[in-house]
């Protein structure tokens, strides 16, 4: 009623930014307080170790006296109970200090970083069970989305259960389960990392093709199903050729190769395998399979010939079978998870779901938003709206550079390639990135020609020895209307303002909607092409030759469109590690001087979807997938349509050079996947 008030204020500074030091003042004052009545305190707390807080704090607690509280504090925190002992001190009449009383605290609750006994002391009794049903991938819409697991939550929760001392092992449950060969490679060196803390990876699987068993193979134990089976024949690297049945109905054909091993056209403009082409495919699932057999013969302790004798008599494994050959451990049904493992390990394991899982261990200390590292994922072909979205992409790229809190950005790039506008927009601003933070690359399953031009200008490139890369080089070609006219019935005719101006114009094909031109070109139209597409090339090795800090000559010494495996391409100087998206991630971090992984937080983009559904999309299976989320997967609607995307992307724009690889490149061509099999 008298207009009286009191405040009370309190300020913290943590100098080194981490809880470890943290200097601290605060007052207390009314209307009737000045400098020399108000109450104030100030003083710094160090936390050496999690667990132990060391602190002094000089005061003026009265106001009616100058003097000061000197107060030390010692406590000691353990997993949920904290205890603290503060004595004070004050001056006496002979200026000397004594201790005027002693203050007890006794707290419980994890409110600050502890030490803490589980994580040292707690025998471990857990198993993980982990159900793996559905197709790995990148991301996956936030709702109705069941059919897909994405690679970071997977990587992150082998990196929880590795650092959660209750667990003792993980079991996965493969039934169901597919990826790509360069997912599933990621997620195995993971268990790997697992396995080194000491704790033991279980597996189960029912049926396996050749990368389903080499991911199995990590396990420290593996079991399979009674009825399963396993086949191995191998890996091939091949494709359908479309020229015999081009011309039968007509549709000419005429390939436009300045470069030996850019074998992208060559489906449609031969009958067979080029040599050059055979020669690097060849190489490439050599590679693959020597890749593949190293880590299963030091995983299952079987020699390198022996392995591959199954791969070339056998091949075939059932239950039996496969456990004689030492493919497997036993045989058992996935209900015989705790039996089995309690006779592996002579102990009866405790089986826990994912929900059980530690993932914090006391609250956060950082007073502040935590720095970024943004992943940016350009998966498909290189298209301005579609595929990589070199539209968006090129936008957020110069977003990322600017923003103060995103410290690296990491691009995941899994691209055929296909157009060279969207390649260069991204391309050039990951250079603008490059010149204010780290920039970063993880390449997939595909980074080859357009994959690769926007992989060039990283800081330093990460691949894995699944990766399909290179393929540096520009091809074209030209379909026209031979004699489809005449088989089909189909007729075109026009008008024109322009010497060249029909050259791209002919019949359109009902129904998938490709125009085939009337004619061929001329001698002097065929000259500006190749001058053309040799420029396209020149301008291609030039801008590697930047990026990579190599010269133009050698980039064309190890370019002719030439894809390499991830590991060949480390020696051709093309790309820089062995290593997969978190290794990206963590390198990124460091050279941004983030000294540990919790003091950061990853950012993927674009943003998941709601539904995963084209809403461009109409009809009953657009409904569908609105309704009930449903849709195919990117990378799988990637792969399925290949060929005809190329076909379509000819067609809207005829005779304009593409920078893609060839549709047996692609992860569903040498895989086998989802190989179907029934007992003989």
């Amino acid at each position: 009623d008298d207009g009286d008030y009191r405040a009370i204020s309190d300020i913290g500074i943590r100098p080194l930014g981490t809880h470890r030091l943290t200097v601290f003042a605060d007052a207390a004052y009314s209307r009737f307080d000045n400098p020399t009545t108000m109450q104030w305190g100030a003083g710094l707390e160090v936390q050496p170790l999690d667990g132990i807080n060391l602190a002094f704090k000089l005061s003026k607690p009265y106001a009616d006296t100058q003097d000061k509280l000197y107060s030390l504090s010692l406590g000691l925190s353990v997993d949920g109970l904290g205890f603290n002992v503060v004595p004070h001190y004050v001056k006496n009449k002979d200026d000397k200090y004594e201790r005027s009383n002693t203050s007890y605290m006794l707290r419980l609750g994890e409110q600050q970083p502890t030490f803490s006994a589980d994580k040292y002391f707690k025998k471990r009794t857990n198993v993980l069970s982990v159900p793996m049903k559905g197709t790995l991938t990148y991301q996956k819409a936030r709702w109705f989305d069941k059919e897909r697991i994405t690679l970071l939550e997977t990587l992150n929760l082998i990196e929880n259960a590795k650092n959660d001392p209750k667990i003792a092992g993980i079991a996965l449950n493969l039934s169901g389960f597919d990826g790509s060969r360069e997912l599933l490679w990621e997620v195995r060196e993971k268990l790997v990392d697992f396995k080194s803390s000491g704790k033991k990876v279980y597996m189960y699987m029912d049926r396996a093709d050749m990368y389903g068993y080499y991911f199995a193979t990590v396990a420290d134990h593996l079991w399979m199903d009674p009825q399963g089976a396993i086949v191995l024949p191998g890996f091939v690297a091949g494709r359908t050729f479309y020229k015999g049945f081009l011309e039968k109905i007509g549709i000419g054909v005429e390939e436009w190769r300045y470069f030996d091993y850019k074998s992208a056209f060559e489906a449609f403009a031969r009958k067979d395998m080029s040599p050059k082409d055979k020669e690097q495919r060849l190489d490439m699932i050599s590679d693959f399979f020597d890749q593949w057999s190293k880590d299963i013969c030091m995983a299952r302790g079987i020699t390198e010939a022996d392995l591959r004798k199954h791969v070339d008599s056998t091949f075939y494994f059932n239950a039996e079978s496969a456990k004689s050959a030492g493919l497997v451990d036993s045989i058992a049904r996935w209900d015989n998870l705790s039996d089995l493992i309690e006779h592996v390990s002579g102990k009866k394991p405790d089986v826990i779901k994912k929900d059980k899982v530690r993932t914090e261990w006391f609250a956060d200390q950082l007073w502040c938003k935590k720095p970024e590292v943004a992943i940016v994922y350009a998966l498909g072909e290189c298209d301005m709206d579609t595929g990589i979205r070199g539209r968006y992409t090129s936008k957020l790229l110069s977003r990322l550079a600017k923003d103060k809190n995103v410290k690296a950005v990491v691009l995941r790039a899994d691209s055929p390639g296909g157009d060279a506008l969207p390649s260069d927009l991204v391309a050039e601003k990951m250079d603008k990135v490059s010149e204010k933070k780290p920039m970063i690359v993880s390449q997939g399953n595909v980074a080859g020609s357009g994959g690769y031009w926007i992989s060039m200008n990283a800081d330093r490139i990460f691949t894995s020895p699944f990766t399909v890369t290179g393929s540096i080089g520009v091809i074209g070609g030209w379909f026209w209307n031979e004699k489809l006219s005449d088989k089909t019935g189909f007729t075109s005719d026009f008008v024109k303002v322009g010497e060249h101006a029909e050259l791209g114009f002919g019949i359109t094909i009902p129904l998938i909607g490709l125009q085939v031109p009337d004619r061929n070109l001329t001698t002097e139209e065929h000259a500006f092409v190749e001058k053309m597409i040799k420029g396209f090339y020149r301008e291609f090795t030039a801008k590697v030759a930047t990026g990579r800090n190599l010269e133009q000559s050698y980039v064309d010494s190890v370019g002719q469109g030439h894809v390499y495996s991830g590991n060949r391409a480390i020696g051709l100087k093309l790309v820089d590690e062995i290593g997969g998206l978190e290794q990206a991630i963590s390198y990124a971090r460091k050279q941004a001087k983030i000294k540990s992984a919790k003091d950061v937080n990853i950012v993927e983009y674009p943003k998941p979807s709601l539904f995963t559904l084209n809403l461009g999309g109409s009809g009953p299976m657009s409904l569908y997938a609105m309704l009930f989320g449903k849709s195919v997967d990117l990378a799988t609607a990637v792969q399925s349509d290949y060929e005809l995307s190329m076909l379509k992307r000819l067609s809207k724009n005829p005779g304009m050079p593409i920078h893609m690889v060839a549709p047996e490149d692609l992860p569903s061509e040498d895989s086998h996947r989802k190989t179907s099999v029934s007992a003989p």
